[in-house]
């Protein structure tokens, strides 16, 4: 039986990672889901922002039992390992699957949130005693939550219950998750011609990277800062030596919410490759020194041609090295809400992302906190820093935090049935990761919801890795927690 089960979860979700769904690109993954939920017999609507919103009608005798909401999202990071050719807009993820582990061939999974979408459209398919059943799958959850906060009212005010199923920890049942705020630098800038025509490519790599909820805590290093330190670094070696040295690009991170696990830099400059080399060396042992957890760090300098290049003013360049190592990166505050409980991340931020072109630099940072109040003092930080280094902020896409409800009867029989089922306790968590449910709860204040969900390792990264014996323990615990709530036990 539990064979079937997980062959058939795997088999659902193996057709939802041949369809490309990166954020803000999933009207093929939504179209194919609206036609397999229709197959299911289920009533199906699309709105604009292409979620999906699908009704299950309560099986015969449990038509009075409350609504129960079934939520998951349908993009995904795409990233990529070095040299691996990958378009995320039109290649599937080459799964690749083992005894235990079910990982992708040089891209990240998308587990997150694919194996959420598979095991739900499982349980629609094998549910036998259930009250009425909403199936909301969002959209653009990883980059902005827009289709949370998007989705209608309507389709949240008449539930009493939700089951989120984007966790990461299948012995965990998450009662409360972080807000955050997108903070969008940019500047307008004029390229010039280059004094020098020797360019190089410096290139960092090798970080470990992964999730800016999730790891933040760990000290992992941000390619971004380390990259910013080495211009530094060089900048003032080429004026110790009388030589020229400027920029001409700055690109690093993989998206808003992933600590950056690489970023590269072309320069102009009079220092040869060997004072380069000798110079990343340097770097590159006090890089690691810092950050004992990443291990893998490595400062490449190569030549590159500098034909049709241009380089940054040098006032713009400084300007974009300033906001970087002067804006706090890594955890702010840290927080127990209960006696004798390990701490977790109360506050956070992530330097994301940063681009250059030809007549603009921008810079995506993200803060993260559980208390909402915490977040509106990044936006005068943000005011601030922009006005030192002449960068303009823009303020985009705040979510709301999930608070937690400590008299949650949806968590406590979760926690019953999973004790019940795999002879272990599950714990009750609180997480510094965002999670749609802060929408949800906001679109309905008396939505007793939990999030729920496998264990999936290095999100947000080619490292990423589902854990096979997980599915089945998920499995059973939702579709028996349906069954309870139709059955009155809640």
């Amino acid at each position: 039986m539990e064979g079937k089960i997980l062959e058939s979860v795997l088999g659902e979700f193996e057709k939802i990672a041949q369809i490309p769904r990166p954020s803000k690109h999933e009207r093929k993954v939504s179209d194919y889901l609206c036609a397999r939920l229709n197959d299911l017999g289920l009533k199906v609507e699309q709105d604009s922002n292409f979620n999906i919103i699908a009704d299950l009608d309560a099986s015969p005798g449990f038509e009075n039992s409350p609504r129960t909401i079934l939520q998951a999202h349908m993009d995904m990071v795409c990233v990529a390992e070095p040299n691996v050719k990958f378009n995320p807009l039109e290649d599937p993820i080459k799964l690749e699957r083992s005894e235990k582990f079910l990982i992708a061939q040089g891209t990240s999974l998308g587990a997150d949130d694919g194996i959420g979408i598979a095991i739900i459209l499982h349980i629609l398919k094998t549910i036998k005693n259930h009250g009425a059943i909403r199936v909301i799958f969002t959209t653009d959850e990883e980059v902005g939550m827009t289709g949370a906060n998007n989705l209608d009212e309507k389709f949240v005010a008449d539930a009493d219950f939700m089951i989120n199923c984007d966790s990461e920890t299948f012995d965990e049942v998450i009662v409360s998750s972080a807000g955050s705020v997108n903070l969008d630098f940019s500047k307008r800038v004029e390229k010039i011609p280059p004094a020098c025509e020797n360019f190089f490519e410096v290139k960092i790599d090798g970080l470990l990277g992964g999730h800016s909820g999730e790891k933040i805590h760990e000290n992992r290093a941000n390619a971004i800062r380390l990259l910013a330190f080495t211009m530094i670094s060089m900048k003032r070696k080429a004026v110790e030596l009388d030589k020229i040295l400027n920029i001409s690009e700055f690109n690093g991170g993989e998206a808003r919410n992933s600590i950056p696990s690489k970023a590269s830099a072309i320069i102009s400059t009079q220092l040869t490759l060997d004072e380069l080399e000798t110079l990343t060396k340097e770097l590159n042992a006090r890089f690691l020194a810092m950050y004992d957890i990443d291990s893998g760090i490595k400062l490449h300098v190569r030549e590159v041609d500098s034909a049709g290049r241009k380089i940054f003013k040098s006032e713009d360049a400084t300007s974009l090295i300033r906001l970087i190592t002067i804006i706090h990166v890594g955890v702010y505050a840290m927080v127990s809400y209960e006696k004798d409980v390990e701490q977790i991340v109360e506050t956070s931020a992530n330097l994301g992302l940063v681009s250059t072109h030809e007549d603009s630099i921008a810079v995506n940072y993200f803060p993260r906190s559980s208390v909402d109040g915490k977040l509106d003092s990044f936006y005068q930080l943000a005011e601030d820093v922009a006005d030192l280094t002449e960068f303009e902020v823009l303020i985009m896409n705040r979510s709301p935090a999930w608070q937690k409800n400590p008299n949650s009867k949806l968590a406590t029989l979760a926690c019953d049935i999973f004790k019940s089922q795999n002879d272990q306790t599950m714990k009750i968590k609180s997480i510094h990761a965002g999670l749609e449910c802060g929408y949800f709860a906001m679109k309905n204040p008396k939505l007793n919801i939990i999030s729920l969900g496998t264990t999936n390792e290095a999100i947000h990264s080619p490292q990423e890795k589902l854990h096979l014996d997980t599915i089945v323990p998920q499995v059973n615990l939702i579709s028996t927690l349906l069954e309870r709530i139709a059955g009155g036990s809640i």
